[in-house]
């Protein structure tokens, strides 16, 4: 191998180079600070080889390879032999790099000059080196994971109620962890009416929209205030305000309508039926939920309706509002 004059290496390289006056070659080491491109390098044979001889010793010597940075990663020599004598390990000796030395006694060949030495089988040196090369990956990941986490979350976390839009709303009082429809059809619209998240889009949409959403009965408000914390509401939009009036239907609804934990079960402990102003049916539960619970059942007796006996189940993880159970 030759190098031209204006060769460049970064950092260290061996070179094999047969000297005129010696029957053996020796490998030398040079020093220099740029990268080794393919036009600097050519074949070279010593001065009394003939010419056929030189390409008889490597006749498919491989190409040089490119990596990272225009450094070369595997660049091999025409010698592959090891030394013959000590002189060949002086000439190393000289500048007294060790991997380099350690490259051409073993017979190695030359890998990344950054990289160094690599042992195939010592994975924690692979590791320790290949982190520089991917270090810029950690780094986008931590300026993008915290928006990753962003986008992931629904809407009700990750923006205040006044950013939410009326879809937004809407979505959240008819099919949220919050709310849902009971089936079978015609379907019996269910939902927490004491969850933050609810009393939240209610209270938007009575700001955006006037009459968009009547103000509760004044003795049902006044039974929150006093009860929140022992009680909470499971609500029903429902307009047969005269159904209730009978009294065989408001006592189905009163004894079969449950709320079930585990195998625990607990009777509502009341309810504000509908009025024409504010066409709700309230039922009251205690709050008997805790966030270890899986799930929370209600069978409820829904008085005036096809198929009245209806069931709505809630995930209790997912009733979750920054961080605190709502119900």
């Amino acid at each position: 191998m030759k190098l031209h004059d204006n060769s460049r290496f970064e950092g260290v390289f061996v070179v094999p180079r047969a000297i005129a006056n010696l029957l053996k070659s020796h490998r030398l080491i040079d020093v220099s600070g740029s990268v080794v491109g393919l036009p600097d390098l050519q074949e070279d044979c010593p001065g009394r080889l003939p010419q056929q001889a030189c390409q008889q010793i490597s006749p498919h010597t491989p190409t040089a390879k490119f990596r990272r940075h225009r450094q070369v990663q595997k660049l091999p020599l025409v010698f592959r032999h090891r030394a013959g004598n000590q002189e060949a390990r002086d000439a190393l000796a000289a500048d007294r790099h060790p991997e380099v030395i350690l490259r051409v006694l073993g017979n190695i060949p030359p890998g990344s000059l950054r990289t160094g030495c690599l042992d195939s089988r010592n994975f924690v040196q692979i590791a320790w080196l290949a982190a520089a090369d991917s270090c810029h990956i950690g780094l986008i990941m931590h300026v993008l994971l915290p928006l990753f986490l962003f986008l992931a979350q629904p809407f009700w976390e990750a923006k205040p109620p006044e950013r939410w839009s009326s879809q937004e709303i809407s979505l959240l009082r008819s099919n949220s962890p919050w709310a849902q429809v009971m089936g079978p059809e015609p379907g019996v619209l269910v939902y927490f009416a004491t969850a933050r998240p609810i009393e939240e889009a209610e209270g938007e949409l009575r700001l955006r929209t006037k009459n968009a959403l009547r103000e509760p009965d004044p003795d049902y408000l006044t039974y929150l205030s006093e009860n929140r914390d022992q009680h909470f509401v499971l609500a029903i939009p429902y307009d047969k305000v005269n159904v209730l009036e009978k009294a065989e239907e408001l006592r189905k609804m009163e004894e079969e309508s449950v709320m079930m934990i585990g195998r625990k079960t607990y009777k509502i402990i009341g309810h504000f039926p509908p009025t024409p102003s504010d066409p709700v049916l309230r039922l009251v539960f205690s709050r008997e939920v805790q966030p270890s619970d899986k799930k929370v059942v209600f069978r409820l007796y829904v008085p005036g309706v096809d198929f009245p006996e209806r069931e709505a189940e809630f995930q209790v993880k997912e009733l979750l509002y920054h961080g605190k159970l709502e119900m």
